[in-house]
């Protein structure tokens, strides 16, 4: 096939991607266009922004969930940390150890993605109103991490085996620990993989909307998801300092994805989603 040929094939798809990049992109350009808006200039032209420009939308936003963005990163900083730490070290025993039942718990655990999590709702909020943890911050972050660990042990079990075992046997003879072992060779070499786990787990996180809905009635220690609701909508402002907190409460995921978004890429085109 010639090279004009070829080129006349591409188009096409050049086309649907930047169809694509366009629908995925205009819900935020709506979004950060009218948070500069009142009510009426939204009302008049939602495509384009249009003067004056009202940066006090981002204040009054601001003023009602600053404290529901401390809590958000807390949270998802605890469970980001909290599924790394206990995905990496099960991963690590199914890929390292043999051990009786080794398969049997392994595909267990993938059994939990199966489950709908509406199902364990009302048994969860059960158990955390037994236990006395409503409206405290264990309840928000304990559940989750348990959640979403479960698909990063998947990603990091692949990972593990794929490493040399020539290099791990050589640690063992120099008198390395398997904890020293984990810690000090086999995560520095999994920063692909980690960037991976921290953006689907952070996004898990942060985007968490029904379990603190149902567990939380203390504003103190909402997350921001649950705080966008209080932002008023007066009469002449209108949507415009809601919009404004949206943009606002966005800001923390696009800093952590452009962060993790190299080792994510690595870790996705080397397999770290491959079952």
């Amino acid at each position: 096939m010639s090279q004009r040929a070829s080129r006349r094939f591409q188009w096409p798809l050049f086309v649907g991607l930047a169809l694509v990049f366009v629908l995925t992109l205009l819900p935020f350009y709506l979004t950060l266009a009218n948070s500069l808006k009142y009510r009426m200039q939204i009302t008049m032209n939602i495509w384009i922004p249009t003067p004056p420009f009202h940066f006090d939308n981002y204040a009054r936003a601001f003023r009602e969930i600053w404290r529901g963005l401390f809590n958000s990163v807390f949270v998802t900083a605890c469970i980001i940390l909290g599924a790394l730490l206990c995905s990496s070290l099960a991963a690590y025993s199914f890929a390292r150890f043999s051990f009786p039942g080794k398969t049997f718990l392994y595909f267990s655990i993938i059994a939990f993605l199966m489950i709908p999590g509406f199902l364990t709702l009302i048994p969860q909020f059960m158990l955390f109103r037994d236990m006395k943890l409503l409206n405290t911050y264990p309840c928000i972050i304990l559940p989750v991490i348990a959640t979403t660990a479960v698909m990063p042990t998947i990603f990091f079990r692949t990972f593990f085996e794929g490493l040399p075992k020539s290099l791990l046997e050589s640690a063992e003879i120099e008198g390395a620990g398997e904890l020293r072992i984990f810690f000090q060779i086999v995560l520095p070499l999994s920063k692909s993989m980690i960037g991976t786990v921290v953006i689907l787990t952070g996004l898990a996180g942060w985007n968490n909307y029904i379990w603190p809905l149902v567990t939380l009635t203390d504003r103190a220690i909402m997350p921001v998801i649950l705080q966008l609701r209080y932002i008023p909508e007066g009469t002449l402002e209108g949507m415009g300092p809601r919009l404004a907190g949206y943009t606002i409460a966005s800001v923390p995921l696009v800093v952590l994805f452009a962060i993790a978004t190299k080792p994510f890429i690595r870790g996705v085109t080397s397999g770290a989603i491959k079952l």
